[in-house]
């Protein structure tokens, strides 16, 4: 019977997919899903609950923000302005050591310059 044999190889289709799945979900180390291949009915659906909400949130959100980077209008503005390097002020730099050394040893070692 055809229908018979198509109908078996759907069913082991399906429970391939349902041992890797559970497979997964019991070796990940992503929060929650190692509850959803536990026998307990109760953190199962919670934990199920759970992280198909904060799947939907992503999917909207990242929907969300997509939409608002397409519609968002690009502004380019050149301005050209010259004038001396002695007018611009260019921001300090301080370099720190991050070898700490007592000034006593520098002293005691004669590495001063002085």
């Amino acid at each position: 019977d055809a229908s018979h044999e198509y109908s078996q190889v759907l069913a082991d289709k399906l429970s391939k997919r349902r041992n890797t799945f559970k497979e997964f979900c019991e070796e990940t180390n992503l929060n929650g899903w190692h509850f959803i291949s536990k026998k307990n009915s109760y953190s199962r659906i919670f934990w199920s609950l759970v992280i198909s909400i904060s799947i939907a949130l992503a999917i909207f959100s990242t929907f969300v923000i997509v939409s608002e980077f397409l519609e968002a209008n690009i502004i380019i503005t050149i301005d050209s302005v010259t004038s001396s390097l002695d007018k611009v002020v260019f921001p300090s730099i301080i370099v720190c050591n991050q070898n700490k050394v007592r000034q006593s040893f520098v002293q005691d070692m004669n590495l001063t310059s002085s």
